[in-house]
């Protein structure tokens, strides 16, 4: 768990700021689904929802970083919407 959050912040810090959105979400994407493959057997459930609780908390950070006007989400729609949706981040799932 300490690694993958590690490099989570790696991946989101805010010298990142300046990347595309669909970037980071495409590198974050790749660390997921590496990780998830690994770690999916036995009962992965906890740890699964420990690191989608944290991933768009710490994909919001250069989100909001950039420039002097940050990230513009559509209208009406929330952080958790964009980014799964729009952005199409995956979440892990504990289910084979």
């Amino acid at each position: 768990m300490a690694r993958i959050r590690t490099k989570l912040r790696e991946l989101t810090g805010p010298r990142l700021c300046f990347m595309p959105a669909t970037v980071i979400v495409a590198d974050v994407n790749r660390l997921l689904s590496g990780w998830g493959q690994y770690f999916r057997h036995g009962h992965p459930r906890r740890a699964f929802a420990t690191v989608n609780y944290q991933t768009p908390r710490r994909l919001n950070i250069p989100l909001r970083r950039r420039s002097q006007r940050g990230c513009r989400r559509p209208g009406g729609r929330s952080l958790y919407e964009h980014l799964y949706d729009n952005l199409g981040l995956k979440m892990l799932r504990g289910d084979h």
